[in-house]
């Protein structure tokens, strides 16, 4: 019988990151709010958004192809779904 340890480990380490993410991004809160005193709130997710992926296309271009599985289908729908939460209707609540 096989060990579920490396899905597991997969997982836990999915997990943690998730976590991490959170914490540098409410971390980050007061800084934006204070830098982004002049323009609106979509501007200032916009302004974020945009310094976000030119960090990880950086990141990725000193990586190199990682091997990574390509996005297909729902998984897609679910980026744009986050990505329009988190980019327009977030900000605009706050």
């Amino acid at each position: 019988m096989t060990s579920p340890q490396p899905a597991r480990t997969a997982i836990t380490r999915g997990v943690s990151l998730a976590f991490l993410a959170a914490a540098l991004f409410g971390a980050t809160t007061p800084f934006v709010q204070r830098a982004s005193a002049t323009v609106g709130p979509i501007a200032a997710a916009a302004l974020i958004y945009l310094g976000a992926g030119i960090i990880a296309f950086v990141i990725q271009a000193i990586r190199g192809p990682g091997g990574y599985a390509p996005l297909r289908g729902r998984a897609i729908a679910r980026l744009l779904l986050v990505a329009l939460i988190g980019g327009a209707l977030a900000p605009s609540l706050l």
